[in-house]
C-alpha cells in the first residue's frame, strides 16, 4: 500500500507543471502606488490590469548562452597566461640589493614622490607634502 502511494506521489511530481507564475496582476494601492503580484490583489487595492505569462526557456538561447561564457573563459585564461609568460622573472632580493646605487635610490624616492602627490594630491596636507619631500632628500644624499 505504501509503496502505491509513494509511486503515485513520484508520478504526479514527474508529470505535474513547473509552479511559476502564470498570470501577472497590476494592482493600485490605496495610497496610490501600485502593486504586481501574481496572486490575488492585496485587500483596499483594486485591479488595473491582468496577462497571461508563458515561460519561456529555448533550449538553444540557453546552449548558446553557455557556450559564450565557456569561449570567454577560454579567451580569458589564455590573455592572462600571455600576461604571466611576458612579465620578466623577479629579481631575489640579495641580487637586487647589490645592483641597488645611490643613484637608484634617489631615483626610485623620486619617482614614489611624484606617483603619490599625482594620486593623492588633493587629499594631502602640508605635513605629508614635507614628508615625501624629506624622504627624497634622505635618499638623494
Amino acid at each position: 500500500m505504501s509503496r502505491c502511494v509513494g509511486a503515485i506521489i513520484i508520478l504526479l511530481l514527474t508529470v505535474a507543471p513547473p509552479l511559476v507564475a502564470t498570470e501577472l496582476r497590476k494592482c493600485a494601492l490605496a495610497g496610490g502606488g501600485h502593486a504586481y503580484v501574481s496572486g490575488d490583489c492585496p485587500a483596499g487595492s483594486r485591479l488595473l490590469w491582468q496577462r497571461g505569462i508563458e515561460a519561456r526557456v529555448d533550449a538553444d538561447d540557453l546552449r548558446e548562452r553557455r557556450q559564450d561564457t565557456a569561449r570567454w573563459r577560454e579567451m580569458n585564461r589564455m590573455e592572462v597566461s600571455a600576461a604571466l609568460r611576458a612579465r620578466p622573472a623577479r629579481v631575489s632580493a640579495r641580487r637586487a640589493h647589490r645592483g641597488d646605487t645611490a643613484a637608484r635610490r634617489c631615483e626610485r624616492a623620486q619617482q614614489r614622490r611624484s606617483r603619490t602627490r599625482e594620486r593623492d594630491f588633493m587629499q594631502m596636507t602640508y605635513d605629508q607634502a614635507v614628508a615625501l619631500d624629506r624622504r627624497v632628500a634622505d635618499a638623494c644624499r
